[in-house]
C-alpha cells in the first residue's frame, strides 16, 4: 500500500508543485472515506470506474506521444536503434533482473498468488452471486492485465523515443528528481491542452485509489475475522460494523506511514512494489500449497514455514534496497539539454555501468526481484514439511480428500494410475471426482461455511462480512 501511495505523490509534484506529503494525506483521506462508508460494494464499483479512467489516460498519452515522434513505427525504430528492444533473453542466471525465466516463472507465481489466495481478490470472488461468475472474473484477469501492461510498455518506449529525438534526458539532466516523475514530466511536455493533463492525473490517482481501497478493505476484513470477531460475538451488528470501518481507517493510516518510508528509499516504484508484493503473497501461496497438496503437513510446520517464508524474501528485499546492487543502465543523450541541474547523477551515465560480480550476501541481494514470490513460496513448503516431520507428521489416512488438491492429476493426466497415485501421496481422489460428477454436496449440509444454492456455491459468511465493510 505504501508503494502504491508514494508513486502518484512524487509524480504530482511535477504537475501541481505541491509537496508529495500533501498528496499522501489527501489520498489517505479520500480512500478511507469511501472505503469505510461504502464498503466492498463501493470499492468494486469505484475500481471499475477508475479502470476506465486509467485506460483512457494511458491511451491518450500513447497516441499523442507517438504522433509527436512520427508514428509508432518511428518509436519502435528509435528504441531498436538504441538497444531498447532486446531479443528473447533465455539466460537462466537469477541475478539478471529481467529475462524470459524471471518474467514467466516469477510472474506466474506472483499472478497465481494475487488472483488465487490474496485476500483482496478472494473478497471480490465471495461477493459475486455464483461460483461460475467467480471463475469468469478470474479468467478475465489474463487478457486485461496483458492489455494494460502492453500499453504501459508502449508508453515507456514512446517516452524514450521522444526525448531521444530531442537529445535531452530529463532524468539525467536533473529536471526530475527520480524516475517516478518522468511520466508526469512527459505529460506536461506533450499534452498541454486545457483539461487533458487533468485526465492523466485522474488516471494515475484512479490506479492508486483502486489499489489502496482494495487493500484497506481486505486487511480490515482479515483482522476482524481472524483476531477480533471471537471477542465480540455478542456485540450488536451495528457496533461490529463501526469497528470494521475504524479498521479501514487504521490500515489506511498504516499505509500512509509506509508511503513516507518509501520516500526515503528512492528507486523505481514499480520494481520496489513488485519486490515487496512478491515477498508477501508468495508465502501465502506456499501455505495453501503446503496444506492442500502435502497431507503430512501439520499446524506447527505451517506456522514455522509461514513465518520463515515471509521473513526470508523480506530480508532479501530490504537488503537489496539498502545495498543497492549495481545495475547496468543503458546510455541516454543530454547533449541538447540546457541549464541541466545534476549531470553527475547516476542517471547521467553516457556509457553503460559495468556489472560487478556479486558474491556472498551481495549475491543474495542481487537476485531478481521477480523471484521473491518463488523464494517465499518454496521456503514455506520446504521448511513446513521439514518441521512437520520433525514434530510428528500427519497420517495420510487422516487427510480429507475434499480438502486436498489433486495437482499432479491435473498436471500429468496421462500417467498410469499407479504413478499418479504415488505422486498424489497416496490420496485417493476418485471418490471426490465422483461426487463432483454427480453434483453431490461437496460440503456437509450442516456446515456453516458454505451454502449450496441452485445457481452455484456462495461463501455466505464472507459475503455478509464484505457487505458490512
Amino acid at each position: 500500500m505504501g508503494v502504491a501511495m508514494y508513486a502518484p505523490a512524487t509524480a504530482m509534484e511535477i504537475v501541481t508543485g505541491s509537496p508529495y506529503w500533501v498528496t499522501l494525506i489527501l489520498t489517505f483521506v479520500v480512500s478511507s472515506f469511501y472505503s469505510a462508508l461504502g464498503g466492498i460494494k463501493a470499492v468494486i464499483w469505484v475500481d471499475a470506474l477508475q479502470s476506465f479512467i486509467m485506460l483512457a489516460g494511458v491511451i491518450a498519452i500513447l497516441i499523442k506521444g507517438s504522433i509527436e515522434v512520427g508514428g509508432f513505427d518511428k518509436v519502435w525504430e528509435i528504441n531498436d536503434m538504441h538497444n531498447r528492444v532486446e531479443p528473447l533473453h533465455l539466460d537462466p542466471n537469477p541475478l539478471i533482473r529481467h529475462t524470459f525465466w524471471t518474467i514467466v516463472v516469477g510472474g506466474m507465481v506472483d499472478i497465481l498468488a494475487r488472483t488465487g489466495v490474496y485476500q483482496a481478490a478472494v473478497q471480490r470472488y465471495c461477493s459475486v452471486p455464483t461460483l461460475t461468475k467467480a471463475k469468469v472474473t478470474t479468467l478475465m484477469n489474463a487478457p486485461i492485465i496483458t492489455i494494460i501492461w502492453s500499453l504501459t510498455c508502449m508508453v515507456g518506449m514512446t517516452m524514450f523515443a521522444y526525448y531521444s529525438q530531442k537529445g535531452c534526458d530529463p532524468l539525467a539532466a536533473g529536471y526530475v528528481s527520480n524516475p517516478n516523475q518522468l511520466i508526469m514530466y512527459f505529460l506536461m511536455d506533450i499534452l498541454y491542452y486545457p483539461g487533458v493533463p487533468g485526465l492523466f492525473v485522474g488516471s494515475v490517482m484512479s490506479a492508486v485509489l483502486s489499489t489502496i481501497s482494495s487493500i484497506q478493505s481486505a486487511a480490515a476484513a482479515i483482522f476482524w475475522e481472524d483476531w477480533l470477531k471471537g471477542f465480540f460475538k455478542k456485540m450488536p451488528a451495528e457496533k461490529q460494523t463501526m469497528i470494521t470501518k475504524g479498521l479501514v481507517v487504521l490500515f489506511g493510516a498504516a499505509g500512509t506511514g509506509l508511503a513516507f518510508f518509501m520516500a526515503t528509499v528512492g528507486g523505481t516504484v514499480i520494481q520496489v512494489g513488485l519486490a515487496f508484493i512478491g515477498a508477501s503473497v508468495g508465502p501465502l501461496l506456499g501455505l495453501f500449497l503446503l496444506g492442500s497438496v502435502f497431507p503430512w503437513s501439520n499446524w506447527i510446520g505451517a506456522i514455522v514455514g509461514g513465518l520463515t517464508g515471509l521473513a526470508f524474501p523480506l530480508w532479501i528485499s530490504f537488503g537489496s534496497l539498502i545495498n543497492k546492487p549495481p545495475v547496468n543502465y543503458l546510455p541516454t543523450d543530454i547533449t541538447n539539454c540546457t541549464n541541466y541541474l545534476n549531470i553527475t547523477a547516476k542517471w547521467a551515465s553516457t556509457t553503460p555501468v559495468p556489472t560487478i560480480a556479486s558474491e556472498g550476501l551481495n549475491g543474495l541481494y542481487s537476485i531478481s526481484y521477480q523471484y521473491n514470490g518463488c523464494i517465499g513460496m518454496a521456503t514455506v513448503v520446504v521448511v513446513g514439511l521439514i518441521v512437520s516431520f520433525i514434530t510428528g507428521a500427519e497420517k495420510i489416512e487422516d487427510a480429507d480428500p475434499k480438502l486436498m488438491m489433486p495437482i499432479f492429476d491435473w498436471l500429468f493426466c496421462c500417467l498410469p494410475r499407479k504413478c499418479s497415485r504415488a505422486l498424489s501421496c497416496g490420496i485417493d481422489y476418485d471418490k471426490t471426482k465422483e461426487m463432483r460428477k454427480k453434483g453431490e454436496d461437496f460440503f456437509p449440509p450442516e456446515s456453516d461455511e458454505f451454502v449450496e444454492k441452485e445457481n452455484g456455491i456462495v461463501n455466505e459468511s464472507a459475503t455478509i462480512e464484505s457487505s458490512r465493510l
